[in-house]
């Protein structure tokens, strides 16, 4: 891993994510980062 890699790496995990790597000869390597698509209910909802 690189600097640049590593940093990804932490906020891709920091925000719940994830981070894969692939790499094949023909297509070379391909990165795939997924992250949530929204807030934690205990963040979202107001508390009362």
């Amino acid at each position: 891993l690189g600097l640049g890699l590593y940093i990804v790496q932490q906020l891709v995990l920091a925000h719940g994510g994830s981070i894969t790597a692939t790499s094949s000869g023909e297509e070379g390597t391909v990165f795939t980062v997924r992250l949530p698509c929204g807030l934690p209910r205990e963040v979202a909802a107001p508390a009362s």
